[in-house]
């Protein structure tokens, strides 16, 4: 009979240190996974704001004639734009990704360029994680 209660009792060990181990890996990938979420809000945000410094202009000693350069500039104005537009697009999506840990990140959501004019603060709020613990 106690050959029975040593191998229960070693099974229910094994059982129970295999339950422990795998919630706390669940809960330790769960944990990355909103870092992942809020580290990603992040660099689109900071993204989106170095988006609004692009080249606009031909330099006047570029060596261009008048017309190619009006063409270039607007080329650059264009590209420039469309880029702006998609960095602003992706740091909005990020950061709806977010607001489920965040929810006072939302207020950034409108207008569309409310992420530019606030990136300072929306990265400030950011970095500090997740306000409660939903996840």
């Amino acid at each position: 009979m106690s050959v029975i209660v040593q191998i229960t009792t070693s099974l229910a060990a094994v059982f129970v240190g295999a339950t422990v181990t795998y919630f706390v890996n669940v809960r330790e990938r769960r944990r990355r996974h909103v870092e992942d979420l809020f580290n990603a809000a992040i660099a689109a945000v900071a993204s989106a704001k170095a988006a609004t410094m692009f080249i606009n202009n031909v330099p006047a000693d570029a060596g261009l004639d008048e017309g190619t350069a009006m063409t270039l500039a607007l080329q650059l104005r264009s590209d420039g734009y469309r880029q702006l537009v998609e960095r602003i697009a992706d740091a909005r999506s990020a950061i709806s990704g977010v607001t489920p840990y965040r929810d006072d990140l939302a207020e950034f959501l409108e207008p569309i360029d409310a992420v530019v004019e606030n990136s300072g603060e929306i990265i400030r709020r950011l970095k500090e994680g997740p306000s409660s613990p939903k996840g």
